[in-house]
């Protein structure tokens, strides 16, 4: 210890323990005291001398850890403590600290690329794999709750949103919910089409907003479509009608798109949709698979839509609306809404934008040929050939004016001026084949059949490859009664087109005509299994059921025909008189009346109905009804004899002698 007034004595230094090394050597562990107290060196300040430590005391340094794995009576435990922890803890080797360092990072490198791989794979499985179309389509949709309900709607391009007018109809307050409850108030109907039951409605909201894309065409017969509402809710199903269908639209007034989707109502408004996620048509008449237009039933036709061809009028008729709000004296864009309501189907529009047009440009060529066109679509032929004539006087002197004036021409019953026009519309594109067909068929129905023939021929040399020139020209052989080449020319179609159902229908024809009905039949089969939902495949095949005798089967055909469209008094006509024949009275009864009730002004109808009651001696009911067929048709000679027969069973003598006498004098000639 030292002394009072002397420096310190240095603390005694603790020397490192070397593994590996001599334990008693210099550097070893110096002996611990009894009291554990380490013993101290001289106080002269040399360094202590080391004894050996005896065997029997434990030092940690010297114990081994169990391992499982063993060498030579050595753990790899402690070899790697050995080579690389203890070296590294007294910092001597910088070679192991740069191996684990490697090591290291030949871990991280390898678990890197690993993952790095799968996640990559991971990423392009995603970027491959396309969304549903669930998933494309459901965010554009949205509900829209008004005073008068709910429906649904979308969102298509300027924030607009679609839906059906009926939902919202002009002047209502309404709100937009979108997918995730968020709501935005309706502010304006930028545009609507009552008629159409269309709306296109403007929203006040600042999100962003997911557009549907428009569909550039309508889709095809059979193609498969889908229809959302909000929610999740799909529905699958495939095209009736695309919407081009003429008869279904006079019927129902407005253009329809059918399709075999069974939507509910709170459906109306909502995007019917391609396989592409574009939207093809609008909801429009929902209930379960039947729907009403014209106060006619459908039944089992699906749903009614609007076709997006409207749409997408009704989006250009609101811009071209602000265009000439902006430019009232554009004569140009007065033609362009015109042409618009045209197409919509919007007549009377499209006849007054012509005229502010023409008035605006008074040699207006361009627009006194398309209201020549608009004329032939209301079917006033007299003004129509008029605007085709002063078009052709301002300049339009193309085949195209003369073609449509030689088709008013026909329409008004002038065969002559027609085949004129025609022959100059020859003139200046001689090459056209249709031109041909066209001056032909005014032939035919003007009797000249030779005529009709060359042309058609001809219009068959400079188009050997058109189905519907031999389909026409198998026609006129057919009206000449020279079945053998109609059936041939109608072959012929079939082989160039096996999809042409005219040729099968008129092909079955001549084989009616010729009494092979069993070859009929076949063709009509055909036509309807390219056409199962027409009516009118169904009503030819009925007919030649009904010339078999084979009853059952007409009346089935009759029935699926009018489960198709109801609206035709036809078909109940020929169904009632199928049942009159199996003594089916009630039945006749029901579907003869029905056919007067859907066309009262059909003598034909009434007479039928006579012919009814004077075979279950209802002779009074009788006379009603033939009167009513020569009050509609004052020359139907058949119904002046029936009269006849029917006053000779009531015993009124002179009644009965002045109808034989008026009948004879029509030309009636009884079996």
């Amino acid at each position: 210890m030292s002394q009072p007034g002397n420096p310190p004595e240095p603390l005694p230094r603790r020397h490192k323990r070397v593994v590996g090394g001599d334990p008693t050597g210099p550097g070893g562990p110096r002996q611990p005291s009894r009291g554990g107290v380490p013993a101290s060196g001289p106080a002269d300040g040399n360094q202590p001398t080391n004894e050996a430590a005896p065997s029997s005391l434990p030092c940690r340094w010297r114990r081994q850890p169990p391992s499982p794995v063993a060498r030579d009576g050595v753990s790899i435990f402690h070899r790697v403590h050995r080579l690389y922890v203890f070296p590294l803890l007294r910092g001597r080797y910088v070679k192991a600290l740069a191996l684990g360092l490697a090591a290291l990072l030949c871990v991280f490198l390898y678990y890197g690329i690993t993952w790095t791989w799968s996640s990559g794979d991971a990423i392009a499985d995603n970027e491959n794999s396309e969304p549903s179309l669930l998933q494309k389509v459901l965010p554009s949709i949205v509900t829209i709750q008004s005073d008068g309900g709910r429906g649904t709607g979308f969102v298509i391009e300027n924030g607009l949103v679609v839906t059906a007018y009926h939902v919202v109809p002009k002047g209502r307050k309404a709100t937009v919910v979108f997918q995730d409850g968020e709501r935005a108030k309706v502010v304006e109907h930028v545009a609507c089409d009552p008629e159409r039951d269309l709306a296109v409605l403007r929203i006040d909201t600042k999100r962003k907003l997911a557009p549907l894309e428009l569909a550039g065409a309508l889709p095809a017969v059979g193609e498969p479509v889908a229809s959302f509402q909000p929610g999740g809710g799909e529905l699958r199903g495939e095209v009736l009608d695309s919407g081009d269908d003429e008869v279904l639209a006079r019927i129902a007034g407005r253009v329809i798109l059918r399709t075999t989707l069974k939507t509910v109502p709170g459906w109306s408004g909502g995007p019917i949709v391609n396989m592409e996620g574009r939207v093809v048509g609008i909801v429009s008449i929902s209930d379960g698979g039947h729907f009403k237009a014209a106060g006619i039933q459908f039944i089992g036709t699906g749903s009614g839509a609007v076709p997006v061809t409207v749409l997408r009028a009704l989006l250009g008729i609101a811009q071209l609306d602000e265009a000439i709000r902006l430019h009232p004296g554009s004569a140009e864009r007065y033609h362009d809404r015109a042409s618009l309501h045209c197409y919509n189907g919007d007549l009377d529009k499209a006849i007054a934008d012509y005229a502010e047009a023409i008035r605006l440009k008074p040699e207006y060529a361009e627009a006194y040929y398309n209201r020549g066109q608009a004329y032939v679509r209301k079917g006033d032929f007299d003004k129509a050939v008029s605007d085709y004539t002063k078009a052709i006087d301002f300049g339009r002197k193309t085949f195209a004016e003369y073609q449509a004036r030689a088709a008013a021409y026909h329409k008004k019953g002038d065969s002559g001026k027609a085949i004129t026009d025609y022959t100059e519309a020859i003139r200046l594109k001689p090459q056209t084949p249709a031109l041909y067909c066209l001056r032909g068929l005014v032939y035919a129905a003007s009797g000249g059949h030779e005529q009709a023939v060359a042309d058609l021929t001809e219009a068959i040399r400079l188009d050997p490859n058109n189905a519907e020139v031999y389909c026409a020209r198998g026609a006129v052989h057919g009206a000449r009664r020279e079945f053998d080449k109609a059936i041939a020319d109608f072959t012929e179609a079939i082989r160039l087109d096996p999809t042409l159902t005219t040729a099968y229908e008129n092909r079955g024809a001549a084989y009616r005509e010729m009494g092979e009905q069993g070859r009929a039949l076949t063709d009509l089969t055909q036509v309807i299994r390219l056409r199962p939902n027409d009516f009118r495949a169904y009503m030819a095949r009925g007919r030649i059921y009904a010339l078999m005798a084979d009853n059952d089967k007409a009346i089935a055909d009759f029935t699926a025909a009018i489960r198709l469209y109801s609206g035709a008094a036809v078909l109940y006509e020929y169904r009632g008189l199928v049942h009159a024949r199996t003594g089916n009275f009630d039945k006749a009864l029901a579907d003869l009346t029905e056919a007067v009730r859907l066309d009262p002004k059909n003598a034909d109808f009434h007479y039928a109905r006579g012919a009814f009651y004077t075979d279950q001696r209802e002779f009074h009911k009788a006379v009603l009804d033939f009167t009513e067929a020569i009050r509609l048709d004052p020359r139907f000679a058949k119904a002046y004899y029936a009269r006849a027969r029917v006053n000779e069973q009531l015993g009124d003598s002179d009644k009965a002698r002045t109808d034989r006498k008026r009948a004879t004098d029509l030309g009636y000639q009884p079996d």
